[in-house]
């Protein structure tokens, strides 16, 4: 993309893209196209250059053609798109990706890096290819930068910067060790680039180099942020000479873990997280306990009374509507430092929680719930980037910090490695290698205890063709989990690029053996989603009381599957559009149940959760999207005479291996008034809370539906009296839409790409967090919050009314008895 000068003559600059084989022109004052023009479609590389033609304002379009040994350049008019000089450079070797245009020239690395290729940007001709003065000449990759006079190279050893000009290559300097080269810095006549990497012990460094003399001045760098710099910019307040930038510069890098900073003379100005743009695993864990030091550290930075006073001036501008934005924004900062939502230790209700949150980037947050600010943050040394986060341990003692695990795969190395980190404070308690690719992470139901804490276990999965299962941590307690004969550990796997899903056991040794396998293919019926019940979640009850006060049990199999197979999005169209619906045992892979919604594809979102599971797709019949449910119960006949209750056959332990003899399957469809990204259910410590099904809607916001009206036995006609008992909605084709029912409230997590919920330590609420770009915590209360009293309930009325009660009584009583004493004496 460039910006133009004023081409279309309305008075504002306007703007020229280059995207998906064309190059378009687009008017900066109102958005509309002024012309478009097709590229060739063998060119694989194209770059775009604004220039001068015979006075007239052109674009130079370069571009790599498929056959890779020809460069062809297309001078286009900037006001009318007309092509007015087309030339093509020949080359005697391949030319790798991508161009670069400097000075009038294109330059280009030829024959696998070896070589350096320079031609005109007007007019044809061969190219000449030479290898690289001054610098390594061997594996030479071109990076791009910002600047018309600096061309920038990837060498073995570091990175090498030319000095261009209209003749071609003036200078060449080389740093060893230099990892990012940033864009370029005009001071008066002067340009420079700031070189950056890191030495042998780690220590990170940074160069200022002016381009033509090569002459230099490191920047102070600090060495608190942990990684290796990726990417750097850097800029100055004045910049009319290269005295005045040097004495002024500002240093802005990223991280290889994300992170922002603003580096000024040795000192860290300010920081940005964005790795927390990026999150994709969450766990919801308790602060420390209440202390006297924590208490201390609290009361010191609380706000003075002067402070306060200050506060209520504020609150009370803000009312009048008078208060500057300066106000308003100090008055939010002692609004935060006044409430209890940041304390920094855990309160009796759970409302206050750590969340420890794991980046794409590998990099570990423990944030606080109250406000979201970061406790912590940590990226683990020698380049290390988990991909799993699980909770590895809890103590006994309520003063001891819970222990997180971290877990990956080393690249093409065949090996994996896992850490475990103090959840309180980030540090690193424990890591270590294993001598295999781990493909799965399984966390076993059953936690050992030691005498001291309550220790999870996982089973990890080799990626493997055959594979073999291992346990973490592998100890005489925990082995027996894995080698009970008559328990063995099922698990399954799916391969979404070939439509298989497998079901293993776990033998002796960890050997896993295959026991059952289901294929889907792919050209017409891909695997679309999968969804298994929480491992943790609760039941409360294990039956459902109907209006008539009979009892329907439900199937609460924990290796219960739900799979979606299909067409997905613009594979197929009309008739040929089908979803299928699979509910699978994982131990048997018995079929349990399946259904088919003809003209509907992908894509496909689902939640499963005790006895049922819904799920979202695409209708193209009615052009909407839509939501089904399905919910399973055990209906075998039952018969509980005395020699069943002697003998057990009515054992209610379930088996994958004893199916129920009848299952009934519920179903029901509805129209959803939104498209749907994401689902997730409430989860609550009991499970005595009614659920709500969370949905990421389209607009990149989450909505609460009841799960009520996802139940497959809302009457389609006048409600029942039994009906009526049970409290039944009455069926309707759409679910509804109300304003009040949107957790986000107004706001927008950009990029919605999961919502995980955790629960409180009250019944009646559950933590929900909306994934994206940006976080969105909130407490939902599913029913209300019947175990708690409101923030503004009116405890000092309460306490007035009871002490006047109070009193009242005791002066009742004092006037009794002088009333009975006189009655006495008369």
């Amino acid at each position: 993309m460039r910006v133009l000068p004023d081409v279309t003559g309305d008075g504002s600059s306007d703007i020229a893209v280059l995207s998906n084989g064309k190059l378009l022109v687009v008017s900066g004052s109102s958005g509309k196209l002024v012309w478009t023009l097709k590229l060739p479609d063998d060119w694989v590389n194209g770059q775009l250059t604004v220039s001068e033609h015979e006075n007239e304002l052109v674009l130079a379009l370069t571009g790599l053609a498929a056959r890779k040994k020809f460069v062809s350049t297309w001078i286009v008019l900037a006001k009318t798109g007309e092509i007015v000089a087309k030339h093509e450079h020949q080359l005697a070797h391949s030319v790798d990706k991508p161009l670069a245009v400097k000075a009038g020239k294109i330059f280009a690395v030829a024959q696998g890096g070896k070589l350096l290729c320079m031609m005109p940007l007007q007019g044809g001709g061969d190219a000449t290819c030479k290898p690289l003065e001054g610098a390594p000449s061997s594996q030479l990759q071109l990076l791009d930068i910002d600047s018309t006079r600096a061309l920038a190279l990837r060498t073995e050893k570091g990175i090498a910067v030319l000095a261009v000009g209209p003749e071609g290559i003036k200078s060449v300097t080389h740093v060893p060790g230099a990892s990012v080269v940033s864009s370029a810095l005009s001071a008066g006549e002067a340009e420079g680039v700031v070189l950056a990497g890191a030495s042998e012990d780690g220590k990170k460094w940074a160069r200022l180099a002016w381009l033509g003399d090569w002459t230099t001045l490191d920047l102070e760098l600090d060495q608190q942020s942990p990684g290796s710099i990726v990417s750097a910019a850097f800029g100055a307040k004045d910049v009319s000479s290269k005295e005045a930038a040097q004495n002024s510069i500002r240093l802005v890098t990223v991280g290889e873990d994300e992170s922002l900073v603003l580096r000024g003379k040795g000192t860290i100005r300010w920081v940005r997280e964005e790795a927390l743009g990026s999150v994709t695993g969450s766990l919801f864990l308790d602060l420390p306990a209440p202390s006297p030091e924590l208490a201390a550290k609290w009361r010191a930075a609380a706000p003075t009374l002067s402070e306060r006073i200050q506060a209520e001036f504020f609150s009370i501008k803000a009312q009048l509507g008078a208060a500057s934005p300066q106000e308003k924004a100090a008055l939010a900062e002692l609004k935060a430092r006044m409430s209890s939502r940041l304390l920094p230790f855990r309160d009796p209700n759970g409302f206050r929680k750590l969340l420890v949150l794991l980046s794409k980037s590998g990099k570990v947050f423990g944030v606080h719930s109250g406000d979201g600010h970061v406790l912590w943050s940590r990226a683990l040394a020698g380049g290390r980037r988990p991909t799993h986060l699980a909770l590895w341990r809890t103590s006994h003692d309520a003063a001891a910090a819970p222990e997180v695990l971290l877990l990956g795969n080393v690249p093409s190395s065949g090996a994996a490695f896992f850490a475990t980190l103090n959840a309180h404070t980030g540090a690193e308690t424990s890591s270590g290698q294993l001598p295999f690719e781990v493909a799965q992470v399984l966390e076993l139901a059953e936690r050992v205890h030691d005498g001291k804490a309550e220790q999870s276990v996982y089973a990890l999965v080799s990626a493997e063709a055959q594979p073999q299962v291992h346990l973490l941590p592998d100890s005489t307690i925990t082995r027996p989990l894995l080698e009970t004969p008559n328990k063995p550990l099922h698990f399954w796997r799916d391969d979404k690029s070939t439509g298989v899903i497998e079901g293993f056991a776990v033998g002796g040794r960890g050997t896993a053996s295959l026991l059952w396998s289901v294929a889907f293919p792919p050209s017409n019926d891909a695997i679309l989603t999968t969804a298994t019940p929480g491992l943790h979640d609760p039941i409360y009850s294990y039956a459902k009381v109907l209006g008539d006060r009979s009892l329907k049990l439900k199937y609460l199999n924990p290796n219960t599957l739900f799979v979606a197979t299909g067409t997905q999005p613009g594979q197929a169209t009309g008739a040929e559009r089908h979803i299928t619906a699979h509910i699978f045992d994982t131990v048997t892979g018995q079929l349990l149940f399946s259904q088919t919604h003809e003209g509907a594809n992908g894509p496909v979102h689902a939640v499963l959760a005790e006895n049922w599971v819904v799920y979202t797709y695409w209708s193209a019949a009615s052009h909407r999207f839509q939501a089904s449910v399905l919910e399973l119960y055990d209906d075998s006949p039952r018969s509980l005479g005395p020699v069943e209750l002697v003998f057990g056959a009515n054992n209610a332990t379930l088996s994958s291996y004893r199916p129920p003899a009848q299952l009934q399957v519920l179903a029901q469809s509805y129209f959803v008034p939104f498209g749907v990204k994401t689902l997730a259910a409430t989860t609550t410590s009991k499970g005595i809370t009614s659920k709500i099904i969370l949905m990421g809607t389209f607009t990149d916001q989450v909505y609460m539906m009841d799960k009520r009206f996802f139940d497959p036995r809302r009457p389609l006609g006048a409600p029942t009296a039994e009906d009526k008992a049970e409290m039944l909605i009455p069926y309707a084709a759409e679910l509804p839409l109300a304003p009040q029912l949107f957790a986000t409230h107004d706001r927008i997590i950009a990029n919605l790409r999961g919502i995980d919920s955790s629960p409180a330590n009250l019944e009646s609420t559950c933590f929900a967090l909306a994934r994206g770009l940006d976080l969105y915590l909130t407490r939902v209360q599913p029913s209300k919050t019947f175990d708690l009293l409101p923030e503004d309930f009116p405890f000092a009325l309460l306490v007035s009314v009871t002490l006047t009660m109070i009193g009242a009584s005791i002066a009742l009583k004092y006037m009794s008895e002088r009333t009975s004493l006189k009655l006495k004496w008369t």
